[in-house]
């Protein structure tokens, strides 16, 4: 398995350029027993499925984040390195390991006789909705599912909700003159002040031991010293109460425009906190692992979660690690979760 962990590593997979790793995956899945199907660069797998037989999906998003080659030191993004227990190379956390144990359980059959499997692999979650289970989910392909698993890094544990995450763009509008004569004009960035300091200033809350987060991260303006501008940028970024609907959170953002400052939704992806008391399967799974917690990042259980689909995150790695200059995973944790999901499917 860590040997197939680094043969994925080596393959460049930015979001938008997953095809050599879908087609890797698609190979190496070929004379397996089952059916396969690919959706683009979605990969499906199912084994034989019975109507009395409840359905488990396992998936792994295929695409990273872009890198710098020259800014890495330990190793290079696609050349992986075993040091120290730990496995280097950009996807190493976020998820690559996540999509070797999926690929490796399913070729060495792993999976027991108890549930009917849909594992599964696929594109452009770096890049938020749509991505590949959004075109799963258009085709109806979780339809039935009782429980899916996406081994995201998690340290290991158990994550049964993730907040909402909505991406906006704030625009101070202004009148540009030379700034010999700033009363003349209209300087965007004083527009902008005033809502910079409401996002500062905001009262996030807390939910299920978790608090929100708002945060102005890019600001662009300007175009010369000697010029007012007339136009300022400033992207936030939300981190918001998953019981929260998408309309509440477009009012919400509504209050931060004013008279010369507009408000533009660059994304908004839902959040989700599953009852775990209404899930026996979900139960069974926390039971196994020992720990369960809700996290402020978003991922693709959001997304199954407006639709209806009870989904976890369960992987090796830390978060932290996730998209970071020599980004690693413990070999001991991805052993741990493969050895932890087998003895679910098969308990």
């Amino acid at each position: 398995m860590i040997e197939l962990l680094k043969e994925l590593i080596a393959i460049k997979s930015i979001s938008r350029e997953e095809k050599d790793i879908v087609d890797f995956v698609s190979n190496k899945l070929t004379n397996v027993f089952g059916t396969l199907t690919r959706i683009e660069n979605v990969i499906i797998w199912k084994n034989e499925w019975h109507a009395d037989k409840q359905i488990i999906a396992l998936g792994a998003h295929l695409d990273t984040v872009p890198f710098t080659a020259s800014d890495w030191v330990i190793s290079k993004p696609t050349i992986p390195v075993e040091k120290d227990g730990k496995i280097y190379g950009r996807g190493a956390c976020d998820m690559k390991a996540g999509a070797a144990i999926i690929l490796d359980i399913i070729l060495k059959q792993d999976i027991g006789n108890k549930f009917n499997i849909m594992a599964f692999w696929y594109d452009k979650e770096e890049l938020g909705i749509p991505n590949g289970v959004t075109t799963m989910l258009e085709k109806g392909l979780f339809k039935g599912v009782d429980l899916c698993i996406i081994p995201e890094p998690t340290s290991c544990i158990i994550n049964y909700g993730v907040f909402g995450n909505l991406d906006a763009k704030l625009t101070g509008h202004g009148v540009a003159v030379h700034s010999s004569k700033p009363k003349l004009g209209r300087n965007a960035i004083f527009e902008l002040i005033p809502v910079l300091e409401q996002i500062r200033d905001f009262p996030v809350k807390n939910i299920a031991g978790v608090e929100e987060a708002m945060s102005v991260n890019i600001i662009e303006g300007g175009k010369a010293v000697n010029v007012v501008p007339d136009k300022v940028i400033a992207q936030m970024d939300y981190r918001y109460d998953p019981w929260l609907s998408q309309l509440e959170v477009l009012e919400l953002l509504k209050t931060f425009e004013r008279k010369y400052v507009t408000t533009e939704v660059i994304g908004c992806f839902p959040g989700v906190i599953h009852d775990i008391k209404a899930n026996s399967l979900l139960q069974d799974m926390i039971e196994l692992v020992g720990e369960a917690t809700v996290v402020p990042f978003w991922s693709d259980i959001g997304q199954l979660g407006e639709h209806g689909i009870i989904a976890v995150n369960f992987g090796p790695g830390s978060i932290n690690q996730a998209h970071t200059i020599d980004e690693f995973v413990a070999i001991d944790e991805v052993h741990f979760v493969r050895e932890k999901i087998v003895q679910f499917l098969n308990k």
